[in-house]
């Protein structure tokens, strides 16, 4: 799974919906107790982003959604949209474009069907959920589900809860000094610099944060001797009393995807089954061969995937009902597979 590509030249209008000056100078009048000093510094000094005439930064100032989402998907590179946003009635002429990009690359949803909070404050949650989407790691928090061990973390809302805690699992959220992430208190400047300047200049750092993260998820922690960094993007995984691999980063990604994603479908049950519409089964019972069928898998599939699916949604149709509700899904897949010869083990 590749994320988005960041582009520092298309974060050059980062604060652009702000006043500005000539970012030549670095030094603000207010920037000295701020923790993203540096950061606001850096992207300074990188044409990235100015302050106001006054000589102040403001970076204890609130920032709105509208804001922080032209932000963002300026440095994302996405592509503007202004159409997208017509989902959304409280679009501001300034931010449609960019709110449309976020639309359409499926980072930002709305507080509700019609409404995008444009000029609300934008919380601490939402605001690293935004990022976690826009780089491409939201698949992975669903699937890990990590706690994020602040001390605040029963305040979370759930819709943010699986980000905030990869968020802070890969050490891209850091929290308070005192433990605290603050979910629900409006984010600030100086807080949307250090992320944007993370997400920016540190981004291979929080990838290589992510693999170390998943590798233990899939390959068993107990069997995990060393993981090593090689140029031009290349992984050795060193494991007890098997083979090292050393593996493209991409086509790791891919690998560490594909069966997290496996595990995280297998542990649904009946009684999610019988709530999936018809393509909704279609579809899982799709991406469960598609995983079967992929070189990474410790299935080998014996039959193509437009054969295998109608059967096997037939079978679990047949199989869960009031009285069969608590069973996995994946088990009772797998193990149909296997015993009509769909599929066969590899290991």
């Amino acid at each position: 799974m590749k994320k988005q590509l960041i582009s520092i030249a298309a974060a050059a209008m980062l604060f652009s919906l702000v006043p500005m000056t000539q970012a030549a100078e670095p030094a603000f009048s207010d920037i000295e107790q701020s923790y993203s000093k540096k950061e606001i510094q850096a992207l300074v000094e990188a044409d990235i982003i100015a302050g106001y005439p006054d000589g102040t930064f403001g970076p204890k100032k609130e920032i709105t959604r509208a804001e922080f989402a032209r932000m963002l998907a300026h440095v994302l590179d996405l592509p503007a949209n202004e159409p997208a946003s017509n989902t959304f009635n409280d679009v501001p002429v300034w931010a449609a474009p960019e709110i449309g990009a976020l639309v359409e690359a499926g980072v930002v949803y709305g507080l509700s069907e019609k409404t995008f909070g444009s000029n609300e404050h934008i919380t601490r949650e939402d605001m690293m959920t935004m990022i976690i989407r826009g780089i491409g790691y939201d698949d992975f928090a669903t699937f890990l589900s990590q706690h994020s061990g602040f001390k605040d973390f029963n305040q979370i809302s759930e819709y943010a809860y699986n980000q905030v805690g990869l968020a802070s699992s890969i050490r891209l959220a850091r929290g308070t000094e005192k433990g605290y992430f603050l979910p629900d208190e409006s984010a600030e400047r100086q807080a949307a610099v250090r992320w944007i300047y993370e997400i920016m200049f540190e981004a291979k750092q929080y990838e290589r944060n992510l693999v170390e993260l998943l590798i233990p998820r899939v390959y068993g922690g107990g069997n995990i001797v060393d993981i090593i960094w090689h140029e031009n993007d290349k992984v050795e995984i060193q494991l007890f009393e098997q083979p090292t691999r050393v593996v493209e980063l991409d086509e790791l990604l891919e690998e560490l995807h594909g069966t997290l994603q496996y595990f995280y479908l297998s542990r649904q049950y009946g009684h999610d089954w019988i709530e999936y519409s018809s393509e909704e089964k279609k579809e899982y019972v799709g991406k469960m061969v598609a995983f079967w069928e992929a070189d990474y898998s410790f299935f080998r599939v014996t039959d193509n995937n437009e054969v295998l699916v109608p059967p096997l949604v037939t079978h679990l149709n047949s199989f869960f009902n009031e009285d069969n509700l608590y069973y996995s899904i994946g088990e009772k897949l797998e193990n149909y597979a296997l015993e009509n010869g769909y599929i066969v083990r590899t290991e």
